[in-house]
């Protein structure tokens, strides 16, 4: 068990919700009275990682009336991406898609159910999740996306900055009981 004060976030319902610096038994009963789904203790919120983490909670919490699965009864599928990047090109590639790719891929894709980077674990990696009704509703979305002489100049330009050293796909389909 962690001893010390910090800060305790918990997502209620899509809510998040911040309690002050508490101790052990503050926390039992903070926990106790909100009925979280995910508690977190955070000891410094003021990170780019955690203000970003709390910032997609309120985003959640305020879209909470939709669903990312329920598209007319039917399941919706998930387009898993992680791309490794070379260290040194790493910034420079996310600048470039941020300036060049992502408002194309938006406009042809929808927003991303989330775009991040990692933090722990295998470093330099971006990993972004799409949400779509079927897979041939993606493959008509991605075939907008490719034929957009807009992205294909962004994707020329990733191509000469060379940060990529793997990309990894998945489709993902949803379980009954998950929330997304």
């Amino acid at each position: 068990m962690w001893a010390g004060t910090g800060i305790l976030w918990a997502v209620s319902g899509g809510v998040s919700k911040r309690f002050s610096l508490f101790g052990r038994a503050e926390a039992a009963s903070a926990m106790a009275q909100t009925k979280p789904t995910i508690a977190v203790i955070v000891k410094d919120t003021t990170s780019f990682y955690w203000q970003t983490v709390f910032a997609g909670a309120r985003k959640a919490g305020a879209r909470r009336h939709e669903s990312y699965t329920d598209h007319g009864g039917a399941r919706m599928i998930f387009d898993l991406r992680i791309y490794t990047l070379h260290n040194n090109k790493f910034a420079a590639w996310l600048k470039l898609y941020e300036e060049h790719g992502h408002a194309t891929q938006v406009k042809h894709c929808g927003e991303p159910v989330f775009y991040a980077t990692t933090e722990v674990g295998q470093l330099n990696q971006v990993v972004h999740v799409w949400k779509y009704a079927s897979q041939a509703e993606r493959e008509k979305k991605r075939a907008a996306l490719m034929a957009d002489p807009a992205f294909q100049s962004y994707l020329q330009k990733s191509r000469e900055l060379g940060a990529h050293q793997n990309q990894e796909c998945r489709i993902l389909k949803s379980t009954s009981f998950s929330p997304l």
